[in-house]
């Protein structure tokens, strides 16, 4: 994308938003539309069921009335096995909508035509037939329809079955039972029925045709099928709808089944076995026999057509987003063409051709006002360009002189240790490391004689070249006293005289000075202004010196200064330090401190003097991470070994 022309990124960011819009407005309309579809389908599937119900049960209930007509009749009248018969024929024949009836009498209802007596009429190819139910392949008197009715004292609906020796038919009947009133109590007497054959209900189903693979179900009140597509499912013992959940794997069947056969009315989603697909299954109860109608809409036949409509839509939208990209294209790299020149002009100025003439600007448009402040820029270059030239070349010969200046400052410095190889009774080692390329800390030791060690730590108030400067001045003023006095605060106190005298700049030091006498291990030491030295002693926590008051040098003359003392015991170590420890910031913020300082120190168990400021710098290196160094750090160590034979000798 970087390396992309501005031509080539307008077009594709044009490109991007169009698709954008149109991705939202199709994706919103497309919702809005599969919403609406799956609404008016429900809606016209809902109707469809509602109808075919209505359909078959106004079938059921023109059925329903004739049994219930002949059984009022049966109640008060006596009807020979002639009568009965010739009722039925007429019952069949003016009902096209009945397969068969038979009028069952109770045991010896009828004395003049046997003990059990139940004419059966029908249809057959060949027009009604007539047939005896009461025979020994056909005992009418176990039959469900016979029994549950005269059980109940109710008409009832039978569940579909199939009447071997009677129609010989798939059906389902409804039979009214009659009772006679006989000595003051009512008495069975006859169940009539009305049979309707279920290819009857099969066809008037399989007329409802839903796109091309929906289909619709009749499901009993067993939850059996009463009418399916797949004939094998139809009135099986061991393929009712909870026995095909458990066979498929598919539970939601079961859950259908429970809401069917409750007799509710709803929607519901889930894949069937015959189909795989998921599809949209809407219910409805047959309320007169008991029964529920579905009807099975799947659904990507439901959305095939706003599939195929949104592909066409689509097709066309990204026809329409290349001829505008194209043309996009065009117009911006005519309109880019200035701006092309003068890239390749600003390519030439970036590898310093700053001569190059650039073209003239044709309309000052915000190409134009580009040309004319990118030529102002380049004479302004040319011109800053050569003032860099110079400053570079001084700042290089400041750095120089600055980096001379540090060898000259550090060469004032004690820098080579072992200082003092051949005496055995003291240690010493000191760093210091400045926070800018020269710095105004200081420190020095040197022999007086072979008595007498002389220390001093010091840290001028600025700095850079002018703290350097004092320091150099202050350390060379220390040493050249110091071979003459050996009071510490008396030299303190000349030095002080020498730096306060035209001292314009109020530039001061802050200075501890000490001397060791190497035979007794008797430290004499003042103080100006100074932090002060960590005694570290075996056996006893790290204390701080007991410090004698003192001004910093070169505030004022005629300060005064006095002296401590305190004797060192063997093995004794006195570390002395600047402010830039303690005052050494981390990243969030915070000082080193004197406290932690104390902490490290205390681990000097075993250390020598190098090696106790190498542990305290690495504890506050870890601590300022990366952090710059704000001040010159300075550390000095000395370990007092003890009186030797050697300087017992001298």
């Amino acid at each position: 994308m970087s390396r992309m022309s501005f031509t080539a990124r307008l077009t594709l960011y044009i490109l991007i938003t169009t698709g954008t819009v149109f991705l939202c407005t199709f994706g919103y309309n497309y919702i809005r539309t599969e919403r609406s579809i799956l609404e008016l389908t429900r809606e016209n599937a809902f109707n469809l069921a509602t109808g075919t119900v209505g359909r078959i049960e106004r079938v059921l209930q023109r059925v329903e009335q004739v049994p219930r007509f002949l059984a009022v009749r049966l109640v008060d009248q006596d009807m020979t096995s002639e009568e009965v018969e010739t009722l039925l024929r007429e019952f069949v024949a003016s009902t096209p909508d009945i397969y068969g009836s038979t009028i069952a009498f109770a045991p010896n209802a009828v004395p003049a035509a046997g003990k059990y007596y139940a004419p059966y009429c029908y249809r057959s190819t060949d027009g009604l037939r007539m047939v005896q139910l009461a025979n020994d392949n056909y005992q009418y008197w176990y039959q469900d329809w016979f029994r549950l009715p005269r059980q109940a004292g109710k008409a009832i609906w039978s569940e579909p079955y199939f009447d071997e020796g009677g129609g010989n038919v798939m059906m389902t009947t409804f039979s009214v039972p009659v009772y006679r009133e006989r000595n003051g109590r009512k008495e069975f007497y006859a169940v009539i029925t009305a049979d309707i054959a279920i290819d009857w209900l099969q066809k008037l189903v399989s007329d409802i045709h839903i796109y091309e693979s929906g289909h619709a179900f009749i499901l009993t009140q067993n939850g059996f099928f009463v009418v399916h597509p797949d004939k094998r499912l139809i009135m099986k013992a061991d393929q009712s709808i909870y026995e095909l959940a458990v066979e498929t794997d598919i539970p939601q069947l079961t859950t259908l089944g429970y809401r069917m056969t409750e007799g509710k009315t709803g929607v519901m989603p889930l894949v069937v076995p015959n189909l795989q697909k998921p599809v949209e299954v809407i219910y409805t109860p047959l309320k007169t026999v008991g029964w529920s109608l579905g009807l099975v809409i799947p659904q990507d036949e439901l959305f095939s057509s706003l599939q195929s409509q949104s592909v066409t839509v689509a097709a066309l939208a990204l026809a329409g987003i290349l001829g505008i990209s194209v043309l996009v294209w065009v117009v911006a790299h005519n309109a880019t063409r200035p701006l092309r020149i003068l890239s390749g002009n600003a390519v030439e100025i970036a590898q310093g051709h700053l001569d190059i003439a650039l073209p003239p600007a044709a309309r000052m448009d915000e190409i134009g006002r580009l040309t004319t402040s990118f030529d102002e820029m380049r004479t302004a270059l040319k011109d800053y360009i050569a003032d860099l030239t110079n400053t570079t070349a001084a700042k290089e010969r400041i750095e120089s002189e600055l980096k001379i200046a540090r060898n000259i400052q550090m060469s004032f410095l004690p820098k080579r240790f072992p200082p003092f190889p051949d005496r055995e009774e003291f240690d010493i080692f000191a760093t210091l490391t400045p926070a800018r390329e020269v710095g105004g800390d200081l420190y020095d030791f040197f022999l007086l004689d072979d008595r007498f060690l002389f220390v001093s730590v010091g840290d001028v108030s600025d700095k850079g070249v002018p703290a350097a400067l004092f320091m150099a001045v202050t350390k060379t003023l220390m040493k050249g006293i110091a071979e003459h006095e050996r009071d510490p605060a008396a030299i303190l106190q000349r030095v002080n005289e020498e730096l306060a005298s035209d001292n314009d700049n109020c530039m001061f030091v802050t200075l501890f000075c000490g001397l060791l006498n190497l035979q007794t291990g008797e430290f004499t030491y003042s103080n100006a202004g100074h932090d002060a030295p960590l005694l570290l002693r075996a056996g006893a926590p790290v204390t701080a010196l007991d410090m004698p008051p003192g001004l910093v040098l070169g505030a004022m003359s005629g300060a005064p200064y006095q002296c401590r003392q305190m004797t060192l015991a063997p093995d004794d170590r006195l570390l002395l330090y600047t402010d830039g420890v303690t005052e050494a910031m981390s990243p969030d913020g915070e000082l080193y401190s004197a406290d932690r300082l104390r902490v490290a120190a205390s681990e000097y168990k075993g250390m020598s003097a190098q090696a106790l400021t190498e542990h305290i710098s690495v504890a506050l290196h870890a601590h300022a991470q990366e952090c710059p160094q704000s001040d010159d750090i300075t550390l000095l160590a000395l370990h007092w070994h003890g009186r030797t034979k050697t300087s017992g000798k001298s």
